[in-house]
């Protein structure tokens, strides 16, 4: 996603759609910054297991300046890789767990994917997400994640760069033996 003000737009327009749904259907946690004016540098989203399989959820329409064959790439394929892998299985999904750049690997991201696999694991369900292949080793060796599918994304060198990405599920653990943190 570009760098630009339309994008913070757009998740903020998403963090908020999200909010109104209720913790039922998302749950988003938000992480802010209190010595540089409550800066939001670390969100995650996630859903848990629905009763009647994956559903639909309010979504801001994509910025004009975005590539939308990318944008749906990234956006919308989550939920297409998913319901291929799980159907209807009720499971955790971690919808997205980003972090500013210059917040980045300072373990922003480590407790919200915690408590996220924490409630998993409570409910004995899996947990589905969508990585890197540079994240991936990390969530693996950190959560029990296991890669599934590689998902394909237009190539756009000159302008977007080249997209990777990959359908990673962890299958709930035993009780009291996910948890790191204890919050």
């Amino acid at each position: 996603m570009p760098e630009s003000q339309a994008t913070r737009d757009f998740l903020r327009d998403l963090l908020s759609m999200s909010i109104r749904v209720g913790p039922s259907k998302l749950v988003t946690h938000v992480v802010e910054d209190l010595s540089n004016d409550g800066k939001i540098v670390a969100c995650g989203q996630f859903s848990p297991p629905q009763p009647d399989g994956p559903v639909d959820l309010p979504f801001p329409e994509f910025p004009k300046e975005w590539d939308l064959e990318i944008a749906d790439a990234l956006w919308g394929k989550k939920s297409d890789s998913r319901t291929l892998l799980l159907g209807k299985q009720p499971h955790w999904w971690g919808i997205f767990v980003l972090v500013d750049t210059e917040y980045q690997r300072k373990g922003l991201a480590f407790p919200l994917m915690d408590w996220a696999c924490r409630q998993a694991d409570a409910t004995g369900t899996p947990m589905y997400g969508i990585g890197t292949p540079m994240g991936y080793p990390y969530w693996k060796k950190h959560f029990g994640f296991r890669e599934r599918k590689m998902l394909d994304f237009p190539v756009r060198p000159e302008t977007y760069g080249v997209y990777y990405m990959v359908s990673i599920v962890r299958p709930p653990r035993v009780a009291g033996t996910s948890s790191i943190l204890q919050v």
